[in-house]
């Protein structure tokens, strides 16, 4: 919001027996709208160059666990065999487990950055003993990897403002409202045209902001000097389309604004957004 008060002048009146002083003066407010400017790029760079530094790294996780095998008949005698479903029970656990480890991992190693992981994590299964071997116990060991992408947030945000600012409208201008950010990665094809990182991965950025017609008050107030309030008003909404505008004079209703713009206060107000991004 910009306001600016502005020193009224002193208009003499004729009156009977004498001179009359008082003090014309005009407010006027105009109430402007904002906009969503919405600005949606890829942001190439790592390894294959580009403006977006980004880094490679990866994390391992390792989980054994006891199993027992079932109670089965065998020629005619009770003894323990593992079965398949004794062995998935409990490389499925030890699976979850170290894939949640993984991705654990992952966000403590990337130190705060943003980062894409790969699709899949590489996991490997070894056990002491093998379906069908007849034995009380068994040991299953679960063991994965997984390699990520990672990038600087502020890194990223400075390209992404980037690009909004260079959407915004000739005669338009952002509003003080924080911008948005999201980001958002996948695995992309090795023959794909764009590699962020030169590993596979394509990153998206997309930034949200507010925009408003760039208005000067001094401007304004000389547009209007002298003007009747209803054609002062149809001046300034054809100068901020869509704004509303509210002009009152004093001591009382007068048929024109002042003559010197320096008379009138005027105010910009920018309306508060509707909605969410």
């Amino acid at each position: 919001m910009v306001r600016v008060t502005l020193v009224s002048a002193i208009v003499v009146l004729a009156a009977a027996g004498g001179s009359l002083l008082f003090t014309e003066t005009a407010s006027v407010t105009v109430s402007v709208p904002r906009q969503n400017l919405e600005a949606v790029a890829t942001l190439a760079g790592g390894l294959g160059g580009g403006a977006l530094p980004t880094e490679r790294f990866q994390v391992y996780a390792s989980e054994s666990q006891q199993g027992s095998a079932s109670t089965v008949q065998v020629s005619g005698r009770s003894t323990q065999v593992i079965q398949q479903s004794d062995f998935d029970a409990v490389r499925n656990a030890l699976s979850v487990k170290v894939t949640n480890e993984l991705g654990a991992a992952l966000y403590a190693k990337s130190q705060g950055n943003l980062y894409v992981g790969d699709s899949q994590p590489d996991i490997t299964v070894t056990s002491d003993h093998n379906v069908g071997d007849e034995t009380p116990l068994f040991t299953i060991t679960v063991s994965g990897a997984i390699g990520a992408t990672a990038f600087s947030e502020r890194d990223a945000n400075v390209l992404m403002l980037a690009a909004l600012k260079a959407k915004v409208p000739s005669g338009q201008e952002l509003t003080d409202d924080p911008v948005q950010f999201i980001f958002q990665g996948r695995q992309v094809g090795p023959n794909a045209d764009v590699l962020v990182t030169g590993d596979d991965v394509l990153v998206t950025g997309k930034a949200d902001g507010y925009i408003v017609p760039k208005l000067s008050p001094q401007s304004l107030t000389s547009q209007i000097r002298g003007l009747s309030p209803t054609d002062a008003a149809s001046s300034l909404q054809r100068t901020a389309p869509r704004s509303r505008v509210e002009i009152r004079t004093s001591p009382g209703a007068m048929p024109l604004l002042p003559v010197i713009a320096d008379h009138i206060s005027l105010t910009i107000v920018v309306e508060p957004a509707r909605g969410h991004f």
